[in-house]
């Protein structure tokens, strides 16, 4: 009685151990499929990871997907292509290759969506900019001292003023003219007008200074990112000077290093004082939210052509 008891039970742990082993064939039967389309998605390179995606710590570096495949093309041909359907077609663009890093600030950015982003409105009376609206940027408290101390914008700014882009006759890409981008703009007021500049150049690839001009940090002007494209900062730069050509006053405008504190990185922006708010250009973002949406930049200073501001985080009580 006992033997058979025995004889019985090994016998149930036989069969326990062959269903375990079918099973295992049957889940490593299933994952085949899921491991052969991984691999076929990496092979055609829908599934990367953009390692060149390295920031300088003399200067903020930004990040930005490149938006166009005929835009990886040579070196210093890129920001002379264009799609097919010229300024038009920007509004189509997509950050196809953002570093998973980004998702949080995606994530941040599409929840403001209905909130933070608002319909196009008119800067004024007329769609005349009236002064900036005294806010704290980002949360801080700023101080205003001389900008001549900043060495890389004030060479911009003469390189700038030597060869403008912004006149007429000029070529922004190769199928738009300044005269045309011009006509488009005057259509547009407000958030509108910002959409339309921020998503122009943001079709650019992103490009680090020193694989383009062979140093650490360098401040690229309109023309030069026009030509050869940059990082952050030039991006912040274009736009700027697209806006200033465009009627936006000066000091409704700031270029803004900061840090982004989800993956701790430098970076730079376009920050635009419009009505009782201020709202943030970014290379990483398509969409122009309002700088109290972004809670994960804190920036370190911002500048335009007057003046420098330090900014710091206010003490908690």
């Amino acid at each position: 009685m006992t033997r058979r008891f025995v004889v019985r039970e090994d016998a149930e742990r036989l069969a326990e151990h062959d269903r375990s082993e079918v099973l295992k064939k049957r889940n490593c039967i299933a994952l085949i499929p899921v491991f052969a389309l991984a691999f076929v998605l990496c092979r055609s390179g829908e599934l990367r990871s953009d390692s060149s995606v390295l920031h300088s710590p003399a200067f903020a570096k930004g990040v930005v997907s490149e938006t166009a495949t005929e835009n990886s093309g040579k070196p210093g041909e890129s920001a002379e292509k264009e799609t097919a359907s010229g300024e038009d077609s920007v509004a189509g663009l997509t950050p196809d290759n953002a570093p998973p890093e980004l998702s949080r600030i995606e994530q941040e950015a599409a929840e403001t969506v209905g909130k933070g982003e608002k319909k196009g409105s008119a800067p004024g009376k007329g769609g005349a900019w009236g002064p900036p609206a005294k806010i704290r940027l980002f949360g801080t408290v700023e101080f205003r001292q001389s900008n001549t101390a900043l060495q890389s914008w004030q060479s911009m700014l003469k390189r700038n003023a030597k060869n403008p882009l912004f006149v007429p006759g000029s070529r922004l890409n190769s199928s738009t003219t300044w005269d045309q981008f011009k006509a488009k703009a005057a259509k547009l007021n407000g958030l509108d007008l910002l959409r339309l500049v921020n998503n122009f150049w943001n079709n650019w690839p992103y490009r680090e200074d020193r694989d383009v001009y062979k140093q650490s940090d360098y401040w690229a002007a309109p023309w030069e990112f026009r030509k050869n494209s940059g990082d952050c900062e030039d991006y912040s730069i274009a736009k700027y000077f697209t806006l200033r050509a465009l009627g936006v006053p000066k000091e409704n405008m700031r270029v803004v290093v900061l840090m982004e504190t989800i993956r701790n990185l430098p970076h730079a922006v376009l920050v635009v004082y419009l009505g009782d708010d201020a709202y943030v250009l970014d290379n990483l973002n398509r969409q122009v939210l309002s700088h109290s949406r972004l809670k994960s930049y804190e920036p370190r200073f911002s500048i335009n052509e007057d003046y420098r501001w330090a900014h710091m985080k206010p003490k908690k009580q």
